[in-house]
C-alpha cells in the first residue's frame, strides 16, 4: 500500500477505484479496490473485504493481468478463510497458487500454498495440510526467506500439537527457535519458548516448563510486547 494511497479511508477508496473504472481506467481501479481490501482485513471488516477483492479480480482478469489475478486471489483466499468460509477459501487459494505457479513467482507460489495449509487445517484435513507446509517452507529456504521458514515451523507445531504428537511440536518449535535467534526475532523467540514451555507443562516437566516461560517473557520484554499469549 502507498503512502498515498493510506492517506484514504476506506469508503474515500472505494469511491476512487468506482470512479477509476468508471472513466475507463481498468488498471488503477484493480489496484485502489486491492488496496481498500487489505485495509478492510486490517480492521476485520471481513464482508467489505471480500466485495473489494472480487472486484480487483474481476478486473485483473479482463487486463489479462495474471500476477494481479493471483494477489487477488490470494486475497481473497485468506479473507475467505478470516470469514470461516472455508471451503470457498479452499477453492479460492487453489486457484492462487496455480495462477502463481504459472507467473513463476515463487514468493506469491509460497504464501498461497501457506494459507491453503492454513485453511485445510480447518477443515480437518491434516496431512494434506502438512503436506503444503512443508512445500511452502522448501520455496521458503530456496529463497533464504527466513521468517516464512519459521512461520511455517511453528504452525507445522502447532498442528502437531493439536494432533498430540508431543515430540513431532517440540522438534518444530525447536527448529523456528533457532531460525528466530539467526535473525534475532525476539517475538519470535518468545513464541516459540513459550510454546516449548506449554508443551513441557503437558509432560509434568515443571522445571523446564519455568525456564522457557522466564526466558520468552524476557524476550517478549525485549520485543516490548508485554504480555505472554
Amino acid at each position: 500500500m502507498s503512502e498515498e494511497e493510506m492517506d484514504f479511508d476506506p469508503v474515500q477508496l472505494m469511491e476512487r477505484a468506482r470512479a477509476a473504472k468508471d472513466a475507463g481506467e481498468e488498471e488503477m481501479a484493480a489496484r485502489a479496490f486491492n488496496t481498500a481490501g487489505n485495509y478492510y482485513m486490517s480492521i476485520g471488516e471481513f464482508d467489505e473485504a471480500l466485495k473489494s477483492f472480487r472486484e480487483a479480480l474481476e478486473l485483473f482478469k479482463s487486463l489479462g493481468d495474471t500476477e494481479g489475478r493471483g494477489d487477488a486471489l490470494y486475497n481473497l483466499g485468506v479473507a475467505q478463510m478470516n470469514n470461516e468460509e472455508l471451503e470457498e477459501a479452499e477453492m479460492t487459494l487453489q486457484s492462487a497458487v496455480d495462477m502463481f505457479e504459472k507467473a513463476s513467482d515463487d514468493s506469491g507460489t509460497a504464501d498461497a500454498m501457506y494459507a491453503l495449509a492454513l485453511t485445510k487445517l480447518g477443515l480437518d484435513e491434516f496431512d494434506e495440510a502438512i503436506s503444503l507446509f512443508r512445500k511452502a517452507k522448501r520455496i521458503y529456504k530456496e529463497m533464504d526467506n527466513m521468517q516464512g521458514m519459521a512461520s511455517v515451523r511453528m504452525d507445522i507445531g502447532n498442528a502437531q500439537a493439536d494432533q498430540e504428537e508431543w515430540d513431532k511440536a517440540e522438534r518444530e518449535f525447536k527448529k523456528a527457535l533457532k531460525i528466530y535467534e539467526k535473525i534475532d526475532d525476539k517475538a519470535g523467540i518468545g513464541d516459540a519458548l513459550s510454546l516449548l514451555g506449554d508443551i513441557s507443562e503437558l509432560q509434568n516437566d515443571q522445571k523446564k516448563s519455568a525456564e522457557y516461560f522466564v526466558d520468552a517473557a524476557e524476550n517478549y520484554f525485549e520485543a516490548e510486547l508485554f504480555e505472554i499469549t
